[in-house]
């Protein structure tokens, strides 16, 4: 004899199928929705980094907005005085490369200690050059005309450290101010197609205090002069 379903059975039945079947069809919008690169979120996870949704699609402030936490604020102080430590501050914080690219932590670590090797290699020579040069127990004028006999006899030595300093900030400021407007989908505004290059040039010491407070919160974290991240130590960057 044939098993009848009563008409109630059968109505569940249907009810739990309709109910499976628009499960199935949500789940795949639900999940791309959601998708998250799994080797950005293991280094993110291994470098204490926490993720800003908020600071996605635009800077969180004005590149003119350089005094937010006033003037003697490490970001905008290291930004006008050392503005290649400064750069290579924010480069460790997203774990930066010289080369652009995302490197591990200790890859970041090193890179840091080399741009501000290099940072001070240069200001070593520059103020050997224009003012540490030997007067051989001469007097102060003596030591001004040698100087400047130097400097007439090897201009380009002043011309080639100069330019070393520059383009290097140059392209350390593009490099990281691209990479961060991928990052966080950040589209030009200005100079389309070469708004990085021209803020580099024209503004390079407001553009690398709006990359500092753009990676961080100093709402939250109090800023440090001296470290790799311009952070206190254990304080997660905010990226």
């Amino acid at each position: 004899a044939e098993t009848v379903t009563p008409p109630v059975a059968q109505q569940v039945i249907r009810v739990r199928v309709q109910e499976a079947e628009i499960l199935v069809e949500q789940e795949p919008l639900v999940v791309n929705a959601v998708t998250v690169d799994s080797d950005t979120a293991a280094a993110d996870d291994e470098n204490n980094i926490i993720s800003n949704p908020q600071a996605r699609g635009h800077w969180k402030d004005s590149i003119c907005n350089c005094c937010a936490h006033g003037c003697c604020h490490p970001s905008f102080v290291c930004s006008c005085f050392c503005p290649l430590i400064a750069v290579a501050q924010v480069m460790r914080r997203l774990n930066l490369l010289i080369t652009g690219k995302r490197g591990s932590n200790c890859q970041s670590k090193v890179t840091f200690f080399m741009i501000m090797a290099l940072s001070l290699t240069i200001h070593y020579l520059t103020r050997y050059v224009l003012d540490d040069l030997p007067d051989g127990g001469g007097s102060h004028q003596n030591r001004d005309s040698d100087s400047n006999s130097i400097l007439v006899q090897y201009p380009w030595i002043v011309s080639a450290i100069s330019f070393s300093f520059y383009f290097l900030l140059f392209y350390l400021i593009v490099t990281t101010r691209s990479y961060i407007r991928r990052k966080y989908s950040i589209p030009e505004r200005n100079c389309v197609g070469c708004e990085d290059c021209c803020v580099a040039l024209c503004f390079p010491w407001c553009s690398i205090s709006q990359m500092m407070r753009h990676t961080t919160d100093y709402h939250l974290y109090r800023a440090a002069w001296c470290s790799d991240t311009g952070l206190p130590g254990g304080v997660p960057s905010i990226v």
